[in-house]
């Protein structure tokens, strides 16, 4: 084999171009041969490079997209903790903050006199911030989360200072409030006045049922006695109008005031006096036939019409005209 190797690079460094050539176009046809026989598809070096370059490139990019998605899921879980953490630090902030207003036509107040007044009453305060362009707010931040209840309760009923919560705490102070005040609310719609729409989201199934129901009571008894008051105007209205149609007839020394409004009133009374007024009759008609002490009361207006005309057709020996169609 030594010696074979040897007598074939010394015929290669002895061999022309041209059969060099033609030596490797000898040795690609017996390889195309060979592979069509065993049934493969023959590539020449630069596909199978191609190839063996596209596989690379896409392994790559594969890899450049996982490590994006694990870069960005890094960040996002890096920026969700900081989130949380300025959260957590900002709600305990809140828990040592009042807001403290006052009027400025009354007082006036500096960041040391606030941070000297409320340190004398309520403890350490770390930092007062004055807000608004008017300078009668201010934002302070005590020491400890336990000096906030005390200032906000001693300045609650102050006619020149108020002290309120902030954040959440000031919400959750809210809450306690409505609900403590859940009882006043009730009373408060029995009289006619409307709930808060908080307390109406707190109550219970039970008590929105027992609500609505006394609201529509209330409603009803609201309807009978505007029906009721309308029923007794209109009688009012029917007395009056009656005196004042005889001061018509009879006048003595009417003013000329009064005397401009006998037109208007001579206009209503057609409207005043319907329905008419009907005579009750007792005993027994034309007929013979018992009649009622009194027309009743259940009995339309056109119904006591016709009661009245029969026993008025009957008393004149007539018969009325109903009578006589019925006949026919």
């Amino acid at each position: 084999d030594l010696l074979r190797k040897e007598d074939d690079e010394r015929r290669e460094r002895f061999m022309s171009d041209r059969r060099k050539r033609m030596r490797d176009e000898l040795r690609s046809k017996e390889k195309q041969a060979e592979q069509k026989r065993s049934g493969g598809s023959y590539k020449d070096e630069e596909e199978e490079a191609r190839d063996a370059f596209d596989k690379l490139r896409q392994e790559g990019r594969r890899m450049r997209e996982n490590l994006h998605v694990k870069r960005s899921a890094a960040e996002a879980a890096e920026r969700s903790k900081a989130a949380k953490e300025r959260f957590e630090r900002a709600k305990a902030l809140e828990e040592r903050q009042i807001r403290l207003k006052w009027k400025s036509k009354k007082i006036s107040h500096s960041e040391e006199s606030i941070a000297q007044l409320l340190s004398k009453k309520f403890g350490r305060v770390e930092d007062v911030e004055l807000l608004g362009v008017k300078g009668n707010a201010a934002l302070v931040t005590f020491a400890n989360a336990s000096s906030c209840l005390p200032c906000v309760e001693e300045y609650l009923d102050s006619d020149s200072m108020r002290a309120t919560f902030v954040g959440s705490r000031k919400k959750e102070e809210l809450r306690k409030s409505f609900r403590k005040s859940g009882e006043g609310d009730r009373e408060m719609m029995d009289t006619g006045t409307a709930t808060t729409t908080t307390h109406r989201d707190s109550e219970t199934l039970e008590e929105r049922k027992l609500r609505q129901a006394a609201e529509r009571e209330k409603i009803s008894r609201q309807m009978e006695e505007g029906i009721d008051g309308s029923d007794v105007g209109q009688k009012r209205n029917h007395q009056h109008s009656s005196g004042k149609k005889e001061k018509e007839n009879y006048p003595s020394s009417a003013s000329g005031k009064e005397k401009s409004s006998t037109a208007t009133t001579r206009r209503r009374a057609t409207y005043r006096y319907y329905p008419p007024h009907f005579p009750s009759y007792s005993g027994t008609d034309g007929n013979g036939d018992d009649s009622q002490n009194d027309i009743s009361e259940s009995l339309t207006s056109f119904e006591k019409l016709q009661h009245t005309e029969k026993k008025v057709f009957g008393k004149l020996g007539l018969k009325h005209p109903e009578i006589l169609m019925s006949a026919n």
